[in-house]
């Protein structure tokens, strides 16, 4: 019939599931933070194409290529811009 069920939580088990608790919401915290910096990384490409710069300049400044930067604006575009909690 399997192992006995062991309700008790030892306090070495409990320390590690407190870790992975805090571990866990800094990993959520991390994610927002990206989210933020994604949006703001995208607005500041879309104010460099306005102000006249191509899609192809703004990717070569940046070091990377135009259909990353096509991607990066289709993706701002297509969401609304996260709360910025200011």
């Amino acid at each position: 019939m399997g192992r006995p069920r062991q309700d008790l939580v030892t306090k070495d088990g409990a320390r590690h599931i407190e870790r992975a608790r805090k571990l866990s919401e800094k990993i959520e915290q991390a994610r927002e933070a990206q989210s933020r910096y994604a949006a703001e990384r995208a607005a500041a490409i879309r104010a460099a194409v306005d102000t006249g710069m191509t899609r192809a300049q703004v990717a070569r400044e940046l070091g990377t290529t135009f259909a990353a930067v096509d991607n990066i604006l289709r993706r701002h575009e297509a969401q609304p811009a996260p709360d910025s909690g200011r």
